[in-house]
Order: C-alpha cells, then sequence, then structure tokens
C-alpha cells in the first residue's frame, strides 16, 4: 500500500483519470456534475508529505475542460508541453485544454471502423480477411457497453512501425480487447484506429478492462482488471503475438479501479471511483522500483 505522501486526498468524486508530468498534474471525474472541469495543481515528486507532494488544497484549481454537450466518460490523459490530452471513451474524442489559459483549444474525433488485421510472417491480410474482421468488429462494437476504450497508452513508435505516435487502447468490445492507434507526429490528437490485435489467455471480461499502461523496458502492455481486483501484463512482441507475462494484485483497501496511467519515470497512477477507508485517497502513485 502506498505511504500518505504517495495519495491524493479524495477532493473530487468519482475519479476518472489522471496524469502527472513533470511538476504538473490532473485529475479527472466521471461525476455528472464535476465531468465537465478538471482538477489540476503542481506536483512535487520528492515532498516528504501528501501537501508537499500534491500541494494543498488551496493550491489546487478547477478548469472547464468541456463547455456543453453530454456529460463525458473520461478514460485517458496526458499532459503535454502545452496542453492537456483528454480522451473520451464513450464517442471516441480527443480534446486539448491549452495549460497556461485552461481553455479548450480543439477536439478530434478518433476514426475507428477501418482497422487492419495483425501482420504475421506471411505479410498483410487478404482484402477477404480485412473485410471479415471489420464486419465483426462493427457488430461487437455497437453491441459494447457505453465505453468503447477505457483506456489509452503511449507506447513506442517502433513497437508497431508506426511513423507517427502510437497508443495501445484497451477495449470493452466482446473479442477485441487491444486496439493500436497510430498519430500525427506534429499533432498528437489526429490519430486513427489502425489494429486490432488478439490477446489470448487475457482472462478478463469486456466490461471489466478497465485501463493500460505500457513498461517500455519490458515491453510490456499492462490491463487493469475491475472486477477482479488486479492488473494483468502481457509481452507485447507484435500485434500479431501477445502473450501473458505476469498479475498484480491491487490492495485490499484500494476500491473500484476506475484508471491506470504511468509517469514520466515510470511510476504507476491508479484511481478509484471511491476513496479508500484508510487514507481517504483515490488517486494513489508506485514508485516504478515498487511494482
Amino acid at each position: 500500500m502506498p505511504t500518505e505522501a504517495q495519495t491524493l486526498m479524495a477532493v473530487t468524486r468519482n475519479v476518472a483519470a489522471a496524469a502527472i508530468e513533470g511538476s504538473r498534474f490532473i485529475v479527472l471525474s466521471s461525476d455528472p456534475v464535476m465531468a465537465k472541469t478538471a482538477l489540476v495543481g503542481t506536483y512535487k515528486a520528492d515532498g516528504r508529505t501528501r501537501d508537499e507532494v500534491f500541494g494543498g488544497i488551496t493550491s489546487q484549481e478547477r478548469v472547464e475542460v468541456l463547455a456543453d454537450g453530454n456529460v463525458p466518460l473520461w478514460t485517458g490523459v496526458f499532459i503535454a508541453e502545452d496542453r492537456y490530452i483528454l480522451f473520451e471513451g464513450e464517442q471516441l474524442s480527443f480534446h486539448e485544454i491549452d495549460i497556461k489559459s485552461g481553455k479548450p483549444i480543439l477536439h478530434r474525433s478518433l476514426p475507428w471502423d477501418l482497422p487492419l488485421p495483425p501482420r504475421d510472417r506471411g505479410g498483410e491480410a487478404t482484402r477477404w480477411e480485412v473485410s471479415e474482421l471489420r464486419d465483426k468488429f462493427k457488430k461487437a462494437f455497437h453491441s459494447s457497453s457505453r465505453v468503447k476504450v477505457s483506456g489509452v497508452a503511449r507506447i513506442p513508435a517502433k513497437w508497431v512501425e508506426a511513423k507517427g505516435l502510437a497508443l495501445a487502447m484497451a477495449l470493452r468490445v466482446k473479442d477485441f480487447p487491444l486496439g493500436i492507434a497510430e498519430c500525427n507526429a506534429d499533432e498528437p490528437t489526429q490519430c486513427q484506429l489502425t489494429r486490432l490485435c488478439p490477446v489470448p489467455g487475457l482472462g478478463i471480461s469486456p466490461d471489466s478492462v478497465t485501463g493500460i499502461v505500457a513498461r517500455e523496458e519490458e515491453r510490456m502492455l499492462v490491463f487493469g482488471d475491475r472486477k477482479k481486483h488486479r492488473m494483468r501484463g502481457f509481452k507485447f512482441n507484435s500485434c500479431h503475438s501477445v502473450t501473458h507475462s505476469r498479475d498484480w494484485l491491487l490492495p485490499a483497501k484500494i476500491k473500484e479501479l476506475s484508471h491506470l496511467n504511468l509517469t514520466a519515470d515510470g511510476s504507476l497512477i491508479v484511481t478509484t471511483q471511491t476513496p479508500d477507508d484508510y487514507l481517504n485517497a483515490n488517486l494513489f502513485l508506485w514508485k516504478k522500483e515498487e511494482w
């Protein structure tokens, strides 16, 4: 269990996602009243107390991230050099927020309906195989839960031979748990779902897939399993070859997993919908060497 200094006190309800980058952090909520704003503040990795690490309540502020429309279901967030990048998992849209002004800049939809099967030793799939996969995926997609993408992780472009940036996406779509999106190197939210990767032995029901992170040194993708209160790691040899590697059980005190993310130094961020009974927190941080 993390120490108190490695947790953020529950100052917002139903935390949906969070990110820490450099000296900044951002927390998103799934609560209907709070979901159109974000909690932002300063982060100090070497702080010795909770207030030193995350700042006191008076040093945190709320910024508007969505002015109108339906209540968003946030499932991903990153901090870029000058903007926050948010991902909405039902409508499959990216939203960019200017850090300095706190104002929305733009939003883009993720084209999702033209993915390819994984390439194997024989090369790319045939036209018939591509058509069959897309038909099956579309049917499963439309019959799945509201949230289609439950987590987004940046991965090295070389893992998937992407020309620009690459993202791994945890999907709540039956028989299709993992998608790869490729993005423009100069426009990080100009992305398209390009591949669907099989994950044999995933062992997580579609509606329980919650979050994804990438351990670059081990070439591993880690999925969150909300119902079984655990994380499952899979070696990503290629989109065609994803094999189980190891599992982590989450502490019993941590309840209702909602999101996984990583800091730049590989520390693990876990958020929950419900605060724990021990530290009254819903953001927990494990240093790289602790997990």
